[in-house]
């Protein structure tokens, strides 16, 4: 498949595994640059994986919840390949209960297009926060809240 990604710089938080893993390895094996922004270094076969599929792509260390980290590391990235094509927010805190997307409402949309997308045209419209609970690892030490009610499917839809 041919998504016109070649040589586009594409930065990916949380880029580094799980679904931004993921992400992060389709962009490479479409001929795009990822760059990764993570909190924790790379775990090294996927680190070497990145590689294989794209020399180019990048891991930035940085903490997605310190503003001035972030504009460094976006600089950065400026810096290094002299543009940011895109952007996959996949970094984030979720309720805690298995495999969830949602809005992240109240996000501050002109910070958001101010470090991530400054001189590219775009504008942000809303952010999904993508995720899912580690229940074995970290996340066992200190317990996950309790996951608010959901509908169930007949109470939020109905077929005619």
């Amino acid at each position: 498949m041919d998504l016109g990604l070649k040589d586009k710089v594409v930065i990916v938080t949380g880029g580094g595994a799980g679904i931004g893993g993921a992400v992060s390895l389709g962009l490479a094996a479409e001929g795009a640059i990822p760059v990764v922004f993570g909190r924790s270094p790379l775990a090294e076969d996927f680190a070497a994986k990145l590689k294989a599929a794209s020399p180019r792509s990048m891991f930035v260390q940085v903490e997605l919840m310190h503003d001035p980290e972030i504009g460094a590391a976006v600089e950065q990235v400026a810096k290094t390949f002299g543009r940011i094509d895109g952007l996959v927010n996949n970094a984030g805190i979720n309720d805690g209960v298995g495999l969830d997307a949602g809005p992240m409402s109240g996000f501050d949309r002109a910070r958001v297009d101010e470090l991530f997308l400054a001189g590219t045209g775009w504008r942000s419209n809303f952010l999904v926060n993508i995720g899912y609970a580690d229940r074995a690892g970290a996340a066992a030490a200190a317990p996950l809240p309790p996951r608010d009610p959901r509908l169930s499917f007949d109470e939020a839809c109905r077929l005619e």
